[in-house]
């Protein structure tokens, strides 16, 4: 559709195929490199009969021509998608921003130190569903999860150092301690129903559980892993909905909790951590609660509920731990868009993150539907459907000034970078429907593992 290349009016640079309606209109994604995705409506000079696909016109005995109608959309980003977090003795944050494709470091009092990540082919930082980050001896270990590999950082700066490639979906990353002392990387894939243990420098160590199944020793698409200080391991037995116990030399020795919402069981474990007394934190997902228990699995104490306020979670992910003998708990909720801290007597400390994308723009659309009741974008990324009504103009506003139409979302970066030229005012937003994508998809071939 259009013609050359670029991101003129009717000029799409990278089009995606999509669906031409009876009606005469056709519609074409625009991915954007870095910050989101645009759509972009042509007239067609001729009438089809039924709906075909883009790739079946040059079949047509009627070539159509096309013209440019109008563009709707434009970046519409949350400021995080946490779905992994560590901390380091200091107190200093370290977030896989999923649904951004990058990482960032927080200062303890909440201010940005650092984010590093770029939406590429290639790169150290070209990030693809980042998962999980670790902390460990002055790096960050982040589990880059769509490319299949981990990517160390310098943990000052953001700085890439070194990569190891070769995995499978490296679901949770976390930094440990063998039975000899000696500092340790897990990795557990969900795929592979098991964890490998290896040196900080990437050298295999040994491999733990196996699957899919419920037995002794088996896991079930497994989310996270964490050693206490004497080389337990403790994972986070996703479809099993229990929390499994190895030794340190990967021998299975027990399994606790069972399906439900009493305390001691789970619905969806994502998350594990262990603090320096040797207690047990779990990401109970489904539940929207945090757990701790000793390490024999009897349970202590909660935080969070189900739910969307204060002290709640709707999409929680992982947790983490402070450092000492009365630490912080953090919990990362991916569709809350936020970290929650949380003192060991249960009150709220702090709150990073929390403001959800904004309304008329998208984070990776996936598909398009042109028809009566308006246009239907599925805003994968941001887990909802959104419904414009094209027949409005559209204009442009600079930045501090809004003369869009009446019902219409100026659009920005929820990046925290520098405003990216004016903000475009589309077609009107008519609604927006959240929750209603079961799975995440990014304009590419391959399916996204489901967050």
């Amino acid at each position: 559709m259009g013609q050359g290349t670029g991101n003129r009016e009717g000029r799409p640079s990278r089009p995606r195929p999509v669906g031409v309606k009876a009606a005469g209109t056709a519609a074409c994604l625009e991915p954007d490199s870095r910050v989101g995705t645009n759509l972009m409506l042509f007239a067609l000079a001729i009438t089809l009969t039924s709906p075909v696909q883009v790739s079946a016109l040059p079949s047509l005995t009627t070539t159509p021509s096309l013209t440019y109608r109008t563009t709707i959309g434009g970046p519409a980003h949350a400021a995080t998608y946490p779905s992994g977090l560590d901390v380091d003795s200091a107190g200093n944050v370290y977030v896989a921003d999923t649904g951004n494709d990058q990482v960032a470091a927080y200062g303890s009092n909440g201010v940005q130190r650092w984010r590093v990540g770029v939406r590429a082919l290639s790169g150290l930082t070209a990030f693809r569903d980042p998962r999980d980050v670790a902390f460990l001896g002055g790096n960050i270990y982040v589990a880059d999860t769509g490319n299949g590999r981990v990517v160390v950082l310098d943990s000052s700066t953001g700085a890439a150092l070194t990569q190891w490639t070769g995995f499978g979906s490296i679901m949770g990353i976390s930094a440990g301690t063998s039975a000899t002392g000696q500092p340790i990387v897990l990795l557990t894939q969900d795929q592979r129903n098991q964890v490998q243990v290896r040196t900080p420098q990437g050298g295999l160590i040994r491999i733990i559980g196996s699957g899919p199944g419920s037995g002794p020793g088996q896991l079930n698409a497994p989310r996270d892993a964490a050693t206490d200080s004497h080389g337990f391991v403790y994972i986070a037995d996703f479809l099993n909905n229990r929390l499994a116990k190895f030794s340190p030399s990967g021998g299975w020795l027990k399994n606790w909790g069972q399906t439900g919402t009493a305390p001691g069981s789970f619905q969806r474990p994502y998350g594990v951590d262990v603090d320096d007394l040797d207690q047990i934190y779990v990401a109970d997902s489904n539940n929207g609660r945090i757990q701790k228990f000793d390490t024999e699995g009897v349970f202590e104490a909660t935080w969070g509920t189900k739910g969307s306020g204060p002290g709640q979670f709707t999409g929680l992910r992982r947790v983490a731990v402070g450092s000492g003998t009365w630490p912080q708990v953090y919990g990362a909720d991916l569709w809350l868009f936020r970290i929650v801290r949380f003192g060991q007597g249960g009150a709220v400390l702090g709150v990073l993150g929390g403001t959800a994308p904004p309304l008329g723009g998208f984070n990776e659309p996936s598909g398009i539907d042109v028809g009566a009741p308006g246009v239907l974008v599925a805003d994968a990324v941001n887990q909802r459907i959104e419904r414009f009504d094209v027949s409005q103009p559209r204009s442009f506003a600079a930045p501090g000034t809004t003369p869009c139409p009446p019902g219409a979302r100026p659009f920005r970066s929820g990046l925290e970078r520098p405003t990216l030229g004016p903000r475009q005012c589309g077609g009107a937003l008519l609604q927006s429907s959240g929750s209603a994508i079961p799975g995440i998809g990014r304009p590419r071939p391959q399916a996204r593992t489901p967050r």
